[in-house]
């Protein structure tokens, strides 16, 4: 890898805070870049893979999907997230596919709190 990875996401946890977590626990070095909700206007949206963040540069690509981010991560760095045996790694991923399962049925209320106040003073 030639410069460190660059994380970008809000300022705040979400699924920015899994990835920053994978990062860390793997060792793997990178700059935090924050953006502001107030920030993100249509022009910023535009200039990442579709229109969504977190996004993780790596040697000039821009990973996108949280998903995706953590699978790269546990891939690099220490390679201790990632086991190298294949039927402990699917067992992984099946739990990992079965949490966004789980996240996709809570987070409709889970970020209703961060736009209500938009909507209802």
């Amino acid at each position: 890898m030639g410069d460190l990875p660059v994380l970008t996401y809000f300022d705040m946890e979400g699924l920015g805070e899994c990835v920053r977590l994978a990062l860390v626990y793997n060792d793997i070095e990178f700059e935090d870049r924050r953006i502001k909700v107030s920030d993100w206007s249509p022009e910023l949206k535009a200039t990442f893979p579709f229109g969504q963040l977190p996004v993780l540069q790596v040697d000039g690509h821009m990973l996108s999907q949280s998903l995706s981010i953590l699978m790269w991560a546990g891939r690099h760095g220490s390679g201790k997230a990632f086991p190298q045996d294949e039927d402990t790694r699917l067992r992984i991923e099946q739990a990992i596919y079965y949490t966004e399962d789980f996240d996709r049925a809570w987070s409709p209320p889970r970020y209703f709190s961060l736009v209500a106040s938009r909507w209802y003073g």
